[in-house]
């Protein structure tokens, strides 16, 4: 099974957020937002939509 990758736009939509936010996150302990799966370049970052989901049910788990 192959992975699925979102670009930044894709994540920001997700997430309803901006670019600052996810950068936020990126660094805060306490958020734990995954990295980027992939750097293709300098400008584009690409996250697996598996980490995300990964990441989302996290933070359903830590929210009940």
């Amino acid at each position: 099974m192959q992975d699925t990758y979102l670009p930044a736009a894709a994540v920001r939509e997700r997430y309803q957020c901006c670019d600052v936010t996810i950068w936020r996150w990126m660094r805060s302990p306490k958020v734990n937002f995954p990295k980027p799966a992939l750097r293709p370049s300098q400008r584009h970052r690409l996250w697996s939509l598996a980490d995300l989901r990964a990441w989302e049910a996290t933070r359903v788990e830590a929210a009940a």
